[in-house]
This record gives structure tokens, sequence and C-alpha cells, in this order.
């Protein structure tokens, strides 16, 4: 195949540029293909690399859950022992009272009444408090390690 072309006075032969065109174009082509099998193959990996994270991400909120749950229990049984314990000082009170000869008597039941409740309470606090500071140690322990193993393998690669 011969073609000559006059440009200007200037002729130019595309003579054998035919074949030599098809190969850079299938070079062309190869190259485009094997980015794209690099790119393919690089997805497949990240989102490999994500699927596992995610994982590990899912198992760390499930214990996490499971912990702040059985947390969540026992705060309410703390609090329904709580409630058990002030409903039957009260209740010992008002039996108190009733059987009082005096107002002098029933003015004292009353006051070590109070005492009492305000003893009782103070170390009812202090024991939600901590309570719930042990919860939120204990529920904070999957995340924290989960960070830190994180940390580590981050800087392992």
């Amino acid at each position: 195949m011969s073609q000559s072309n006059n440009l200007g006075g200037t002729t130019t032969s595309t003579k054998g540029e035919g074949s030599s065109s098809a190969a850079k174009g299938a070079r062309v082509n190869e190259g485009f293909r094997e980015a794209a099998e690099h790119a393919t193959s690089n997805a497949q990996a990240a989102y490999g690399q994500m699927q596992v994270a995610s994982d590990k991400a899912t198992g760390v909120m499930e214990e996490t859950y499971a912990i702040a749950g059985d947390h969540i229990a026992e705060m309410a049984l703390k609090g329904l022992e709580i409630a058990k314990a002030n409903a039957d000082a009260s209740f010992d009170l008002f039996r108190s009272l009733i059987g009082a000869k005096t107002l002098n008597e029933a003015i004292g039941l009353q006051t070590a009444y109070a005492q009492k409740l305000f003893e009782t309470f103070t170390g009812q606090v202090k024991d939600f408090q901590d309570a719930a500071q042990k919860a939120a140690v204990e529920v904070a322990a999957p995340s924290r390690s989960a960070w830190e193993n994180g940390s580590k393998e981050h800087k392992a690669s």
C-alpha cells in the first residue's frame, strides 16, 4: 500500500506505516489493559482490607454493646435495690411514728431517719458512682484495644 500526499510542496509517504500504527495501537491497548488490571487488583485489595476492617469494627461494636448491656442491667438492678432500701426505710419510719407515744419521740424518730437517710444516700451515690466508672472503663476497653492494635498495625506497615 503506497500513498503519496503533496501538501504545500512537500511530499509525505505513508507506505508501510499501517503496520507500524497497528503495532503502536496494540502496545497502547496492552498498556491500558495492564493499567486496568493493576487498578482492578488494587481496588480488590483495598476492598478486602476495608471488609476486614469493617468486620473488626463490627466485632468491636458487638463486644461494646454486650458489655454496655450487662452494665445497664447491673445499674438498673442497683437502682432497684436502692429504691427498695429507701422504701423499706420509709415504711420502717412510718411504723415507728405510728407507735410513737409523744411528739418529742416522733420528732426524734424523724431526725434519726433523716440522718440515716443522708448517710445511706451518700453511700448509695458512691456505690452508683463507682459502678458507673467501672462500666465506663469496661465499655471503652474494646474500642481502646482496637485503636491500640490498629495503631500498632499502621506503624508496622
